[in-house]
């Protein structure tokens, strides 16, 4: 019974395989094969994180808002102001309002009813 292993070669690493040796193994389909690429690309890496099913979900009740015409352009005049609000609040202007009681009197006294 003839058997088509291939003998385990011992050789120099600066020498390496010859051509006979070479194509005999890449015969046999022993041949070096790069690894699968794991990396992903930025147009995988955007597809993966925006078409889940619940952007695809509010999509469509968006565009049936639109279909009815429940979408008016004020709206987007509105969302718009509301985003450049954000980006403002955003950049460290928020607002602080203090609250006083104008019935108190500064130093803690009590106030006398009239």
């Amino acid at each position: 019974m003839e058997s088509n292993t291939i003998p385990v070669l011992q050789t120099e690493p600066v020498r390496g395989l010859t051509e006979a040796q070479a194509r005999q193994r890449q015969a046999a389909g022993l041949r070096n094969t790069p690894p699968p690429d794991l990396t992903k690309s930025t147009a995988r890496i955007l597809r993966d994180n925006l078409l889940t099913f619940y952007n695809l979900l509010f999509l469509a009740l968006a565009g049936c808002l639109v279909a009815v015409g429940a979408v008016q352009s004020e709206d987007a005049v509105a969302v718009g102001q509301n985003l450049k609000a954000g980006e403002s609040a955003a950049m460290g202007t928020a607002v602080t309002v203090e609250f006083r009681d104008p019935t108190a009197p500064p130093d803690g006294d009590d106030v006398k009813p009239e």
